[in-house]
């Protein structure tokens, strides 16, 4: 009986490994798709402190801060600082111009377009980053305390 046992599995083991030779194979594709749009963010602002600002001194104080700008690879993009450039401490007023060059001579822009933006096509989506140069005037007739304000900054693309 034993024999005959072996003899039966065997010969099923046969039948079902003959069947998976027999087996098919098919095959399908898979599509993948993205749409990528230009996308420009601010990847990160240092702020500008003027530090001890002397109103009875001849000349301005200076000081930097920055703007760092990511875009989608080949994105033009255009940086502008709106208006209202002051500090305020009650109801004194300091007044501030920031530039997009170390000699201060071309003041940043405040609106779209204007001359003083600074413009720039990323080859990469790396972070660009943009000095903001600041200058608080001399002689300003301004009493002592903690002045502060701020200006938004914009990028257009």
């Amino acid at each position: 009986m034993l024999k005959k046992l072996i003899t039966l599995s065997a010969a099923s083991a046969a039948i079902v490994l003959s069947g998976m030779s027999h087996a098919a194979t098919v095959t399908g594709t898979l599509n993948a798709n993205a749409n990528v749009p230009s996308v420009c963010n601010i990847a990160g602002v240092t702020d500008i402190n003027f530090g001890n600002y002397d109103p009875t001194a001849a000349t301005p104080t200076d000081a930097n801060g920055d703007v760092g700008v990511r875009c989608t690879k080949n994105t033009l993009y255009e940086v502008y600082i709106s208006a209202g450039r002051t500090m305020t401490d009650g109801t004194d007023t300091l007044n501030f111009e920031l530039y997009n060059d170390a000699p201060g001579s071309t003041v940043w822009g405040n609106v779209l377009g204007d001359p003083g933006n600074i413009t720039n096509t990323p080859a990469s989506n790396a972070p660009t980053t943009h000095t903001v140069y600041g200058r608080v005037p001399a002689l300003q007739d301004v009493g002592a305390g903690a002045y502060a304000g701020s200006v938004t900054i914009t990028v257009n693309y």
